[in-house]
């Protein structure tokens, strides 16, 4: 069976000879390295700085205590020379308003101040059925 060739396009359907660079656009995309996959792969690279590090885990742990319906035996801190990883869930069973209310304080001022006030920055978070990974990075003196 002979399949009959395409219709030639009409007239009225021109494309655009040039469709412009939307720098906004652009700018507003992701930077791959901020990805949590690279995070992952940088902190495992990283060679350990055991002063900064313990500074870091302490300004960490010290936010992550006024985050409300946290398991806390299911976190895991893991720093670096630069970088921290902070994985763990909230406690099993917890109504959807309650796990909003952690989740606004994971995100939010509860945790992000301490943080900024140890020098720390929050860069990135992945969130899945198996909890939450949030990774933060020391900010250049």
């Amino acid at each position: 069976m002979r399949v009959p060739p395409s219709p030639a396009p009409s007239s009225s359907a021109v494309a655009p000879a040039y469709i412009p660079d939307d720098a906004d656009a652009r700018d507003a995309q992701p930077d791959p390295a901020f990805a949590p996959a690279a995070l992952y792969r940088r902190l495992r690279a990283e060679p350990i700085d055991p002063v900064a590090s313990m500074h870091a885990r302490r300004a960490i742990d010290d936010g992550l205590t006024k985050v409300p319906y946290l398991d806390r035996t299911s976190l895991r801190v893991r720093c670096a020379a630069t970088l921290c990883e902070v994985h763990g869930d909230f406690m099993p069973g917890l109504s959807s308003e309650n796990i909003n209310v952690g989740m606004q304080a994971r995100q939010g001022d509860t945790l992000r101040t301490p943080l900024h006030t140890a020098g720390l920055t929050m860069v990135a978070a992945s969130f899945g059925p198996d909890g939450s990974t949030l990774y933060t990075q020391r900010r250049p003196d």
